[in-house]
Formats: C-alpha cells, sequence, structure tokens
C-alpha cells in the first residue's frame, strides 16, 4: 500500500511547482485594489534595464498595461528595474479603453510589470530580485490600491484576460481578473438565500 501513496504524493509536489501569475482587479469601498499571487520561472538571461526611479502599481488598460507591487531603487546610478521585450507570446492587446496611466496611491509586494499590447509586449520585474546567470522564481505576491477610484474612472472592463509568456518565463500564463464590487442588492439576495437555507436545516 505504501507504493500507491508515495506516487499520489509525488504528482502533487509536481503540480505545485508549475509558476503562473493571478491578478484580481475589485472595486472596494470607494477605491479600486490590485491584487497578484503566484510566480514566474525566469530564465538566466541579460534583460533590458528600463527605470531609475521608485515604481509602484499603474495602469493604462489601452496598452494592456499594467503594473503591481514596489520597487525601491537602492541606486539611483543603476537601473534596478528589468525589461524583457517580447515576452509574451499571445493574449488581448488590452482589458480597457484609457490611454492614461494612472499611478497607484499605496503598493506593497514584489513589483511586476506587463505590457500585453500586440507587437510591443513586454515584462518589467525588480532587478534586485533577478540573478541573471541562474534559474530564478520570482514571487510575485502583491497589492496597489487607488483611493476613490472606479473602474470607469480607470478604464477598465470586466472580465478575465489571459496571457502566454515566451520560453525565457517557461510559457506560463498570466491571468487578470477585473470583478466588480458586489452591488447591495446582490448582497441582500445572498444573505436572504443563506437565510433560507439555514432554516431548512433547522427543521
Amino acid at each position: 500500500m505504501k507504493l500507491p501513496i508515495l506516487f499520489i504524493s509525488f504528482i502533487t509536489v509536481g503540480t505545485s511547482l508549475n509558476a503562473a501569475i493571478n491578478i484580481t482587479i475589485t472595486e472596494a469601498g470607494g477605491d479600486v485594489v490590485m491584487e497578484s499571487t503566484g510566480s514566474l520561472t525566469v530564465s538566466p538571461t541579460i534583460p533590458d534595464p528600463l527605470y531609475t526611479s521608485p515604481q509602484s502599481g499603474k495602469l493604462r488598460s489601452a496598452l494592456g498595461e499594467l503594473a503591481v507591487g514596489l520597487a525601491q531603487i537602492a541606486d539611483t546610478n543603476f537601473a534596478n528595474i528589468n525589461i524583457y521585450s517580447d515576452a509574451i507570446v499571445s493574449g488581448p492587446s488590452n482589458f480597457g479603453g484609457s490611454l492614461t496611466l494612472t499611478t497607484a496611491n499605496t503598493s506593497t509586494g514584489n513589483y511586476f510589470e506587463m505590457i500585453g499590447l500586440t507587437g510591443s509586449t513586454a515584462i518589467a520585474l525588480d532587478g534586485q530580485l533577478v540573478n541573471e546567470s541562474a534559474l530564478t522564481v520570482y514571487n510575485t505576491v502583491a497589492s496597489s490600491t487607488w483611493n476613490s477610484a472606479t473602474f470607469t474612472s480607470l478604464g477598465l472592463t470586466t472580465g478575465t484576460y489571459i496571457w502566454t509568456t515566451d520560453a525565457r518565463f517557461g510559457n506560463d500564463t498570466i491571468t487578470l481578473t477585473v470583478v466588480p464590487e458586489p452591488s447591495n442588492t446582490a448582497l441582500l439576495l445572498s444573505a436572504g438565500i443563506l437565510a433560507v437555507v439555514g432554516l431548512r436545516r433547522r427543521r
């Protein structure tokens, strides 16, 4: 009986090693919050230096551009944000209609940026967290908040968007889900359903 158990455990561990990024944007309490989970496996490669100033969450939906998290620059004479051009091989060109670049009010976690616009795709990471001469598992747990904002003001279109990266990132996926805040009516309806279920169980 021990062999089947070991085999199942091996499958479970192997599956958990598959890297992917999941990003959710929601309306919450009058703000817009973007949260990222997951990781990217970065192959040894020499990227192009991108920014020489601290970077945080940003949105420009018409170009498929988003960034989440925070990157502090340790040395102003060195570009610590690395960009990987043409890093996305498939996916939508946008997730809304705004050409205005809007920066988040607060951001935490490891910086991750992507541009999904066809013909100009890119991924940008905090260079301080990437080993350019060895395989790196880049953790993308982060969040950014736009105060007093809505999907309309940021030009976001609700839905699910999926991009596929190139071989430098193991052909992993980046999934963006734009979900509006539940309305009061929906919340009341859910509460009513739960109350009915509770009454039936008591009987």
